[in-house]
């Protein structure tokens, strides 16, 4: 089984949230309305709990204008995170361009591999805005990568066999001059969170989820992502990020998570 799916999206003219704000989407919950596509850009934040087959995933989406982050989950505690920046916040650009198509994949074939083009060109600035799928079972690997074709960026997914569904979806910005940028991750070591630079200084958004999530109860979580917090040691400036993932077993090697910020300023 394989699907794919491009929603060309109109733009409206609604008010814009503040410059960067946080939203959460949780099992069972409506779908969340963020921000005006025509105002500025949101990114998968953080996903967390079960993912164990095509009844559970959560993303961002363009609808009727708005990103809107929404999803579907068969346990209680499966939940995604997304945050929204303005346009006005990039101040290093002279043009500013992303795309009003989001590409969303299911994707299921028989070797476990594949990647979808999502970028002619490896300048444009591509992130995470979905994720989910049977990850369960074997866990599994959803990321932005090397495309289909040279030089390309792809939408990529790698599962063990017995090969079950998996799904992402990512969205792309263009920006001139190219922006600063700095890439994070975190495997398991170090074990400690990984900073990240402040929601004043960067745009940060996931591009690498792997791992098995199977966990749901609070003592239990299966989580991995970007969180907030009130300091940042790396910058020693108040509204810190910082980057980190975990599992039912407390094994953080199990789990993967990668990040790439965007500074605001050149």
């Amino acid at each position: 089984m394989s699907g794919r799916v491009f929603a060309i999206v109109s733009m409206l003219a609604l008010t814009a949230c503040s410059s960067y704000d946080t939203y959460r989407w949780d099992q069972g919950g409506a779908p969340v309305a963020m921000l005006a596509v025509s105002d500025g850009v949101c990114a998968l934040k953080k996903v967390a709990g079960r993912f164990g087959g095509t009844g559970d995933w959560v993303e961002v989406k363009a609808v009727n204008g708005v990103w809107t982050l929404q999803g579907a989950a068969q346990h209680a505690g499966t939940m995604g995170e997304a945050h929204c920046v303005s346009r006005g916040n990039f101040r290093f650009a002279q043009q500013l361009d992303y795309s009003q198509q989001t590409t969303a994949v299911w994707s299921q074939t028989p070797t476990g591999y594949e990647t979808v083009s999502i970028a002619p060109n490896e300048s444009s600035n591509c992130w995470l805005t979905g994720f989910g799928g049977d990850l369960a079972t074997q866990g599994g690997l959803v990321h932005i990568g090397v495309g289909p074709s040279p030089a390309s960026q792809g939408l990529g997914f790698h599962q063990y066999a017995p090969v079950r569904p998996l799904f992402g979806s990512s969205v792309c910005l263009n920006a001139t001059p190219a922006p600063k940028k700095a890439y994070k991750g975190w495997g398991g070591t170090p074990t400690q969170p990984v900073d990240l630079p402040g929601t004043a200084e960067a745009f940060c958004y996931l591009t690498y989820l792997a791992g098995q999530f199977t966990g749901t109860t609070p003592d239990r979580m299966t989580y991995a992502g970007i969180n907030s917090s009130d300091w940042n040691s790396l910058t020693r400036t108040w509204k810190g990020q910082y980057l980190t993932a975990g599992n039912v077993h407390g094994q953080p090697g199990s789990l993967t998570v990668g990040v790439t910020c965007i500074y605001f300023d050149p």
